[in-house]
């Protein structure tokens, strides 16, 4: 399966695609130094280290792609995320699995989820939002 996707500019790639762990490493500081310019690097150094523990988890996931977006919504700053992972259906997803993975992503009530028509076929879309306060450390 050939699978391909555009991102609007602005995104920050998460560097899901380094070959070792130096260079997964390095590529997080690079990308730390462009997200926070203003930064101390120990801060840079932090926020790179926070995104690598998570790194397990991507890949376990068979993450393809993540990235991210800082932006403003109405006067708040916000981010938007897309991650892009290449997992096996359940065989009880039939012969319609956009509607079954649209279906338990609605049981999840996790924002609103619709199924969509791509140029390249259909797909789901969830848009969701979470809020989460982080203290000051």
């Amino acid at each position: 399966i050939n699978v391909r996707w555009i991102m609007p500019e602005g995104m920050f790639e998460f560097p899901v695609d380094a070959e070792d762990l130096d260079e997964t490493a390095e590529r997080l500081v690079e990308l730390a130094r462009t997200v926070m310019p203003e930064a101390s690097f120990e801060m840079q150094l932090e926020w790179a280290l926070m995104v690598a523990a998570h790194y397990d988890s991507f890949v376990e996931a068979g993450v393809q792609y993540s990235g991210f977006v800082i932006t403003d919504v109405e006067g708040a700053r916000c981010t938007a995320t897309v991650t892009v992972c290449l997992s096996d259906l359940d065989e009880s997803a039939g012969l319609r699995p956009v509607g079954f993975i649209g279906s338990a992503m609605r049981h999840l009530d996790i924002g609103q989820v619709s199924e969509i028509e791509l140029p390249c076929g259909p797909a789901v879309s969830c848009i969701g939002t979470r809020k989460a306060d982080l203290d000051g450390s």
